[in-house]
């Protein structure tokens, strides 16, 4: 993958130069991941262009909120409310998704099951409450586009602070995102395509990191604590990502605390709409390094450079401990809880010539218990009331992994062999090739929950079903 990329914003509107200075302030905050003051939040999704490839490369044509990729850095602290007004500013309808914020249902924004989508040139006004802290983000959710208008640059993060956050040095979040791209710096035009759709993703050849080119470099006191918060914006990339010099510990998955743990082999990966919140160490002595990288076949990018300077150590600071928790529950009695069960099937088999002739229709090639997205609306895969346990049993009977985004809720995954369960929730889940996974959750705010993949290609292809909550 290449790697020299480089992000050019699109000018400023014309006016006064404090405006132009407020803007380029706030974008300096949104690429620390700093908090900004609290206001009604505007949006507007519209076309734009990016600098991707160094010149002579022509600019990139995308689509943009606020002429930023991604996005502004939304941030809140957990019990305020946040207040949207959106423009959909596109030539086509526009839903947006809050993933695994804890939006209410209405505001889901699964286009045809939450809500209408919001037609081009309307402006649409809401509001919730940041219930919980943690790591989230927004996108586009009308199937059938979301593969194409989150790929084109539609995405943002949304961090919801503790009360109390831990005291770090920094607080930096990391997105990542691939865009696949011609020898001309455009969009490659394969969104809908049968090939994309029923293979492994729309893979981009062309590595950003907060919409820039990695690495990002960061110069603190020997031993500091910085807080890094990851996030997979890509379509369909999977990242393997190492730690080197540095010790990092997880404090939370998918936007909620986690028990403390030291990732395995000083690596994690980070599933197509995964989080990560993590506590650093830098390393000890003046004038050593660490790095974050991201493992691309042989090949190590490297995302986030940290260096130790001259500075005085910093102060011993106490153990790392587990954030506040959050009101999932301690135990599910999965006695008690109801059972139901998702097949996955379709898609193309892995090395097999090309698939055209065996898929007529793109928004058909993948089913869940049978059934694509145009026809599992009509009818939810169970039903549970609110409160009430469910233990869910996921096949996956293809030949590819598959990763699931569970609206609405978090879950944890079962041990195969007994009843346990990891020590993190999740709401997105990897299914291995030709394997079932089990996971349990407690029903929440009634309503209609859409299950379907996290690689977008797959959601667009029918890998989507729904539960309601009553």
């Amino acid at each position: 993958m290449g790697f020299a990329a480089t992000v050019l914003m699109l000018p400023a509107p014309a006016g006064a130069r404090e405006e132009q200075e407020k803007e380029e302030r706030e974008k300096k905050a949104d690429r620390e991941g700093q908090p900004k003051a609290r206001a009604a939040v505007r949006l507007r999704a519209a076309p734009g262009k990016l600098r991707l490839k160094p010149e002579p490369a022509a600019e990139t044509a995308t689509l943009a909120f606020n002429d930023r990729i991604p996005g502004p850095l939304l941030r809140a602290r957990q019990g305020e409310s946040l207040s949207l007004e959106l423009t959909n500013g596109l030539d086509e309808p526009l839903s947006l998704h809050w993933h695994g914020a804890g939006a209410p249902n209405a505001l889901d924004g699964v286009d045809g099951l939450t809500g209408p989508a919001i037609a081009p040139g309307e402006t649409r006004a809401s509001g919730f409450t940041a219930r919980h802290a943690g790591l989230f983000w927004y996108r586009p959710m009308r199937i059938g586009a979301v593969g194409r208008q989150t790929g084109s640059g539609l995405h943002g993060a949304l961090i919801v602070d503790e009360p109390e956050p831990p005291a770090v040095a920094k607080d930096i979040l990391l997105t990542l995102d691939d865009w696949a791209l011609t020898e001309d710096a455009q969009l490659r035009p394969d969104f809908g395509t049968i090939a994309a759709r029923a293979g492994a993703g729309r893979l981009g050849n062309w590595l950003t990191l907060n919409g820039a080119a990695p690495p990002q470099r960061v110069n603190v006191a020997p031993g500091s604590r910085l807080r890094l918060r990851l996030l997979n914006a890509a379509n369909a990339r999977t990242f393997a990502l190492e730690f080197s010099g540095l010790a990092a510990h997880v404090i939370g998955v998918d936007g909620r605390p986690s028990a403390v743990f030291t990732p395995a082999r000083d690596s994690l990966t980070l599933l197509p709409g995964g989080r990560y919140d993590l506590i650093v160490e830098a390393p000890a002595q003046p004038g050593a390094g660490g790095a974050l990288q991201a493992r691309l076949g042989d090949v190590g990018a490297p995302l986030l450079v940290v260096a130790a300077t001259d500075a005085p150590p910093a102060n011993a600071a106490p153990p790392i401990t587990a954030l506040p928790a959050s009101d999932l529950p301690a135990a599910i009695r999965l006695q008690d809880s109801v059972r139901a069960a998702l097949v996955i099937a379709g898609g193309a088999t892995p090395g097999a010539p090309e698939t055209a002739a065996r898929f007529t229709d793109p928004a058909r090639i993948w089913t869940v218990n049978g059934l694509s997205w145009p026809d599992a609306a009509k009818k939810p895969a169970f039903s549970v009331r609110s409160g009430r346990p469910v233990t869910l049993e996921l096949k996956n009977a293809t030949p590819w992994m598959q990763v699931l985004h569970i609206h609405g809720h978090h879950v944890r995954r079962l041990h195969n062999l007994d009843d346990g369960w990891e020590p993190y929730w999740l709401d997105v889940i990897a299914i291995p090739a030709n394997q079932t996974s089990r996971v349990a959750f407690v029903a929440g705010e009634r309503g209609k929950w859409l299950i379907g993949a996290s690689i977008a290609e797959r959601l667009d292809g029918g890998m989507a079903a729904w539960f309601e909550v009553t």
